[in-house]
């Protein structure tokens, strides 16, 4: 572990033991919990429909195809890039994306559980990929009967790929592929957008950029909702950023989980 890294490894084992207390009362505790809390006991009980699961597994056959593919695409990446895979390189595997970018089947139930608790009509994701979180939280969608998802790739051919997973699925006209950076499109497309419930920030990985993101984010929160910040401990920057996103005064309730950091914000004042 670099030194940048060695201050955000110790918190991400503090904050861990931290959560545990939580984490165990939302098994207790069934009435008059927040989102977040709720969110957690739907995860942990794993209390899922038989639908909900057969989409799941779909979305894992979709999985195991990417992480058996040999094909190559051009590397693309205007963020920090991977810790794991050769930023240096002018191609990567498919493959090696799947298996070490790809969110896990447990992280994108995790992301399931928030959808179907939350019940969102507009989400947002920065960061595609090749599209199985996006998937995760389309089929989500489906299953509750509204919603959409606007999803956010800087690289073409990720996004290609992505956009083939989804429409494989059956989830293109509930999940819509943006490519480009997301300095150049984000900004652009929230101009039509009137509300946001939720999004998942998992991209770019750069403190400033991302608290950047969360500014340009908030004001369209008008109802308040949650935002999932991924790879908090990535680096020094990176969680320095978490920080200052987590004490804005327009977060009601934060929790560290995993790597991830998650926010209920406060309904936006319609006059801003």
């Amino acid at each position: 572990m670099s030194p940048s890294k060695i201050g955000p490894g110790i918190q991400y084992i503090l904050s861990s033991l931290m959560s545990l207390p939580r984490i165990a009362g939302t098994s207790f505790q069934v009435s008059e919990q927040n989102l977040i809390n709720k969110s957690f006991r739907l995860f942990y009980k794993g209390e899922f429909s038989a639908s909900d699961r057969q989409g799941m597994e779909a979305m894992e056959s979709v999985r195991k195809s990417l992480i058996q593919s040999t094909s190559v695409i051009p590397i693309m990446e205007h963020g920090t890039g991977s810790s794991v895979l050769p930023n240096s390189a002018s191609k990567e595997g498919v493959s090696d994306v799947c298996r070490h970018m790809s969110k896990s089947e447990n992280d994108c139930k995790f992301l399931y559980s928030f959808i179907k608790t939350l019940k969102p009509l507009h989400a947002i994701e920065l960061g595609t990929c090749l599209g199985i979180s996006a998937s995760y939280i389309g089929s989500a969608l489906v299953q509750n009967g509204s919603g959409s998802l606007a999803t956010f790739e800087g690289s073409r051919g990720r996004a290609k790929i992505a956009a083939d997973n989804i429409q494989s699925l059956g989830l293109d006209s509930i999940v819509k592929v943006i490519e480009g950076r997301f300095q150049d499109t984000l900004g652009v497309y929230l101009q039509d957008v009137e509300n946001i419930d939720f999004a998942f920030v998992d991209g770019h990985h750069d403190g400033d950029a991302t608290v950047g993101y969360f500014e340009l984010l908030l004001p369209k929160f008008k109802n308040g909702g949650i935002i999932v910040f991924d790879d908090i401990f990535w680096s020094v920057g990176m969680y320095r950023a978490w920080r200052t996103i987590k004490k804005s005064g327009d977060v009601a309730d934060s929790f560290e989980f995993k790597g991830m950091g998650i926010v209920q914000l406060l309904p936006q004042n319609q006059d801003q």
